[in-house]
């Protein structure tokens, strides 16, 4: 499938280099075409004016990917392992892994390819789902092009505002968790915490600039590798010193259709970047390496969630079934003041996330608001600040209903169902149907097409098959826990926040 795009790499890659045709009728030649590598120089007078304004360089746009990536998934990979078990679990990580880059990187080729047609600069996900109904050959799929785009942009401000939700009770479960630690007998309501917490993360939600942010993710990055080098020096340790070969040995290696159908969901949340992936994408100032950005991110990103996911299954997988819905690794550890430093330290990572996460529902629903207000004082940037706080409001608004209703057992149900309802929507259903749409007037003559074709069907029906079985487990046969009345069985002193919840 690579190999299309391989050949036809000077017409893809650099799209500030328009063809002297007329883009909109003419589709780049075949790979086996004589002209193919012939054609009029460019006047660079005619080429197009690069007028974006915070560009990021290589290794900022990096370091987006990896926090955007890197995230509350990370946190929960043990437990998302646990469902699969020992050999399904990772195996099934390194395939979901490949799927979702591999359709990564069809969405940001669908885009260069449709950049190319259109004579602009980038398109969002949006956008390329517009453009690609228009460059099909079917008047009913041209007529709603502007629907195919609502629900591309829908899908993604659902995904992000939900992403953005869960950070946040990630957040405060873990202030919650070291306050108790040190004060116990006085620890607040934790919906108390969230009211804390508002002023920073407004704060935060005011940065508007990818460039901006990138200090945050760099420094969220660093933080990562720290915390995660102490997780695995105390797992290596563990293993060697604590656990036993029986321990090890009682482990399953496959567990059932429940347990997989819970794994694919949050294995699909966890890989929840590709709703950052063209926004990273157009604001990058050499767009051309963004595929080495997205090769080299996503590598690092499944090696670390395979140590993790393993390393923390083989440390701690008897503990999962005490700790149900509300396990993340950062919970086994010792409550001694180096480990407590690292769950500050992911505290922190996760908080960062917020940040990236909450880029994109900005930069969808804001420009449709603006054009539609028409006092000029609220379409710059105080009408903007207006627009970002109520949006954080209503973040905050549906961390604070979690809280109240269902309280924290409904964190990995909301992972869960997230990625089964939106991300395997995003991430695996429609960039191959975008991909189809765009090359479908190269037609499907030869052998690759054909072959295309089949491996793009074969993920959509992937994706809609797991999409249907972990929203009917989600919904319909598993059982969410209200609350927790008793110590976790991990032999430290760490109480559940569930444990003092009963009484909200």
């Amino acid at each position: 499938m690579a190999s299309e795009y391989t050949e036809k790499s000077h017409l893809y890659e650099d799209r500030s280099d328009p063809l002297n045709v007329d883009t909109q009728d003419v589709d780049p030649p075949d790979g086996n075409s004589p002209d193919v590598n012939r054609h009029e120089p460019i006047n660079q007078d005619d080429q197009p004016v690069d007028n974006r304004q915070h560009t990021t360089t290589f290794m900022q746009t990096l370091m987006h990917l990896l926090k955007a990536n890197i995230g509350t998934g990370l946190m929960g990979l043990p437990y998302t392992v646990h469902h699969a078990g020992l050999i399904v679990g990772p195996l099934g990580l390194l395939f979901m892994a490949v799927i979702c880059v591999f359709c990564m990187d069809k969405l940001v080729r669908c885009a260069h390819y449709l950049c190319r047609r259109t004579q602009k600069s980038s398109l969002d996900y949006g956008e390329v789902a517009e453009e690609a109904m228009r460059a099909s050959p079917f008047d009913a799929l041209k007529r709603k092009a502007r629907v195919g785009r609502f629900v591309v942009n829908l899908f993604l401000v659902l995904t992000q505002t939900g992403f953005c939700c869960v950070s946040l009770l990630y957040v405060v479960d873990g202030i919650y968790r070291i306050w108790y630690i040190y004060v116990n007998d006085s620890v607040p309501d934790i919906r108390f915490i969230v009211l804390m917490l508002l002023p920073v993360v407004l704060m935060y939600a005011y940065i508007r600039y990818l460039d901006h942010l990138a200090p945050f993710s760099t420094a969220a990055n660093a933080l990562s590798v720290i915390g995660l080098v102490i997780i695995f020096e105390y797992m290596f340790y563990y293993l060697i010193n604590e656990a036993s070969p029986k321990q090890i040995g009682n482990l399953p290696y496959a567990t059932d259709f429940k347990g997989m159908c819970l794994f694919y969901g949050s294995a699909i949340y966890a890989f929840e970047g590709i709703g950052v992936v063209l926004p990273l994408e157009n604001k990058m100032k050499n767009q051309d390496k963004f595929r080495k950005v997205l090769i080299l991110g996503m590598g690092i990103v499944y090696f670390i969630y395979l140590s993790m996911g393993l390393l923390g299954y083989l440390c701690f997988g008897q503990n999962y079934w005490s700790w149900g819905f509300l396990y993340n690794v950062t919970q086994d550890l010792p409550d001694t003041l180096l480990y407590i430093l690292v769950r500050m330290m992911f505290i922190l990572v996760i908080f960062f996330t917020y940040g990236i996460q909450f880029y994109v529902p900005v930069n969808i629903l804001w420009p449709s608001i603006k054009r539609r207000i028409r006092n000029e004082r609220y379409r710059g940037n105080l009408g903007e600040y207006v627009f970002r706080t109520v949006l954080v409001l209503l973040t905050v608004a549906l961390a604070t209903c979690v809280l109240s209703r269902w309280y924290f057992g409904v964190i990995q149900f909301l992972i869960s169902l997230i990625g089964s309802f939106s991300s395997t929507a995003l991430a695996l259903i429609f960039p191959p149907l975008l991909e189809e749409l765009t090359l479908y007037t190269k037609g499907y003559s030869s052998p690759y097409p054909v072959a295309r074709l089949v491996a793009n069907m074969c993920i959509v029906a992937f994706g809609l098959m797991g999409f249907g079985a972990v929203t009917y487990v989600n919904i319909v046969g598993y059982d969410i826990p209200m609350a927790m009345t008793t110590a976790p069985a991990t032999p430290t002193t760490n109480a559940s926040v569930i444990d003092n919840l009963v009484s909200i």
